[in-house]
């Protein structure tokens, strides 16, 4: 498995992943644009596209073993906690959480061939199920009329973005929170009804989030495949669900 010696090692590496994680969060913030007029299909539709596209993904950017058995279980995963949330309450999307792992579990069970890696196969298809319940998350944040609460936490991700696009190496780390900050102080322009403070946490966790992804990149590497690499930026979209929704627990 390849190591990256300084991540992404290009612009070019650097653009295949935060373009796609930009066109993400336009289609997240577009869908909380509409739920806060009173449509919420759009927003369904767009996590469903995001989460989709991530979790067909995931196997082959975490290279584990068996790449079609996680690919169906996290696919599973991924429309069972968005219907849980979108349907449902946060208990349904606990149980989907908690029946993924006999679900993975069955998956290899039922899976031809012998058993080896099992761990690694079993934990990491786990690990993708995790991002994609943390991404449904962000509908659960709508159902507690929190569509203006959302379009702040968007606007924090896209700053976050943008000045990542902007800077390199261990400038570009600590400019995320600057970032996200920026963008979560700009939306709250137009949504006033927001507090301050929980921007200042937003910029924090997305900061935080954002190390964390790097340290991912750098111990897996990630290969010259275009999907791969947009599924690798598109994590941090699914994974501040949780931040967002734990906010808006306090917040709203």
């Amino acid at each position: 498995m390849e190591q990256l010696r300084s991540f992404p090692e290009t612009r070019r590496q650097s653009l295949g992943i935060l373009l796609p994680a930009l066109l993400g969060i336009v289609i997240l913030t577009a869908g909380m644009a509409a739920a806060r007029e009173g449509m919420d299909a759009p927003l369904i539709v767009g996590i469903g596209v995001i989460q989709a596209f991530l979790m067909w993904q995931f196997p082959r950017l975490t290279e584990l073993p068996h790449e079609n058995v996680a690919r169906v279980c996290l696919e599973i995963i991924a429309t069972g906690a968005l219907a849980a949330a979108a349907f449902g309450s946060v208990e349904d999307v606990a149980v989907v959480a908690a029946l993924a792992v006999p679900l993975i579990f069955l998956g290899e069970m039922f899976r031809p061939g012998g058993r080896e890696n099992l761990l690694r196969q079993v934990s990491g298809t786990y690990a993708g199920g995790i991002i994609a319940i943390m991404g449904s998350l962000w509908y659960l944040i709508v159902g507690m009329n929190g569509a203006s609460f959302g379009l702040v936490c968007t606007g924090a991700i896209a700053g976050a973005i943008l000045v990542s696009l902007l800077l390199v190496g261990r400038a570009r780390l600590m400019g995320v929170p600057l970032g996200a900050l920026l963008g979560a102080f700009v939306t709250r322009l137009f949504v006033p009804d927001v507090a301050w403070w929980p921007l200042f946490v937003l910029a924090i966790c997305m900061g935080v989030v954002s190390w964390g992804v790097d340290q991912l990149g750098r111990a897996v590497g990630l290969r010259e495949s275009g999907g791969v690499r947009a599924a690798f930026g598109l994590i941090p979209v699914s994974a501040m669900g949780v931040v967002g929704y734990a906010l808006a627990l306090i917040v709203l």
